[in-house]
């Protein structure tokens, strides 16, 4: 048994004698086994972090090189009235005149109305206002009407419009009806922007009665019966 120890203690020390460094290590081996264990595999990503703050805007760019002008527009519609004219048809005291239907009012008044232009042409008494040039224009007119005195057993339909040559300018007419008792009065107004072009010129605008027959009354200033206005307002 004691040989078999003394054997056993010679082999240890033989082994220990011939690794001085792993004695010399004192578990040297073990610990790198360790360190090569945990960087085997790469480790697995954390999560994102939360986003910084924006940055402060940065500075304006250097302003471009303008880009060259475009064409030139087409010219506007000249300023202010052009010419003008207005003729009236004035009662002037005595009983209204009648107007009859498809009549046209005649104007007995208003030639020095008009602008020194020779735009328009009017002979006084006559019906017709008549348009010398090319342009665009406004007519207005106006008619004060009455039922006369008589009571009529309904009410009597009224109407009127521009015509520019034989042709109503769609727009200007206007109707209503006057009631059943006597002297009522009433007003018609209607308007219009129409152009006049170069087969057009010398053609006439009047004011004609598209309802029954019917009293022009003097319920507008001055014993005004009825009124036209013409604006040329451009020539084209």
């Amino acid at each position: 048994m004691i040989f078999r120890m003394f054997t056993l203690l010679l082999i240890v020390s033989t082994l220990h004698f011939q690794n001085p460094l792993m004695a010399n290590c004192g578990g040297c081996s073990r610990g790198q086994g360790l360190v090569s264990e945990a960087t085997s595999s790469a480790a697995t990503a954390g999560l994102p972090g939360l986003a910084g703050a924006a940055g402060l805007p940065g500075l304006a760019g250097v302003p471009g090189v303008p880009g060259p002008a475009g064409p030139q527009g087409s010219p506007g519609l000249p300023g202010g009235l052009l010419d003008y004219g207005m003729v009236f048809a004035l009662s002037q005291g005595l009983p209204a005149p009648n107007v009859s239907g498809s009549q046209k009012i005649l104007w007995n008044e208003g030639n020095d109305q008009f602008a020194p232009g020779s735009t328009f042409t009017h002979v006084a008494g006559s019906t017709d206002v008549v348009i010398n040039s090319v342009g665009t224009y406004i007519a207005r007119y106006i008619a004060s009407v009455d039922s006369g005195n008589v009571v009529n057993p309904a009410a009597v339909p009224t109407a009127f419009a521009i015509f520019f040559g034989n042709s109503l300018l769609p727009g200007s007419d206007r109707s209503t009806s006057i009631a059943n008792a006597a002297n009522t009065q009433l007003n018609v107004a209607g308007e219009v922007i129409f152009r006049v072009d170069a087969s057009q010129v010398g053609l006439a605008v009047t004011v004609q009665n598209l309802g029954a027959n019917t009293n022009i009354g003097t319920y507008l200033p001055a014993h005004t019966a009825a009124s036209l206005f013409i604006q040329k307002i451009s020539s084209n």
